[in-house]
């Protein structure tokens, strides 16, 4: 058996579980989740959503911008896909598609809002898992209605 190779499939599942533990933990609003994927300091890439520049942050102040970001919202679906992973030691790049959904109640203004782009992540393994340290969000489409 090829022990280096099962070690980078090992690798790059616990990667696409950081993202989707990710999701999961801001469609269901599960903030302790949620900081199970950060590392304490994370960089945040939000320009494409209009923020400003990247921001070094640590992981409590981004959680706080991301519940703002969907507390307008009665619900939220995340959905990643097309996970292109590399790894290199303890570093690793994770691009991959995101489609992300945001509803508000009927009768509500402005009910929904959809935003489609790319994650480009770097994750570094920590003792207890792959860690999100560099957070880049690319919208690349937007509709809202």
């Amino acid at each position: 058996m090829d022990w280096t190779r099962l070690q980078l499939l090992w690798d790059r599942m616990e990667i696409i579980d950081t993202l989707n533990r990710y999701a999961t933990s801001v469609d269901t609003r599960n903030w302790d989740l949620f900081l199970t994927c950060t590392t304490e300091e994370i960089v945040a890439d939000m320009v494409s959503l209009g923020f400003g520049e990247p921001m070094i942050l640590q992981a409590k102040d981004f959680l706080a911008i991301i519940r703002q970001a969907v507390s307008a919202f009665d619900r939220t679906q995340h959905l990643i896909s097309n996970h292109v992973i590399e790894i290199d030691g303890d570093r690793s790049t994770c691009v991959c598609y995101f489609q992300a959904q945001h509803f508000r109640q009927e009768g509500a203004d402005g009910r929904f809002l959809l935003i489609g782009g790319t994650y480009d992540h770097r994750l570094v393994r920590t003792p207890e898992g792959w860690r999100i340290c560099k957070y880049k969000v690319v919208k690349t489409w937007m509709t809202s209605g």
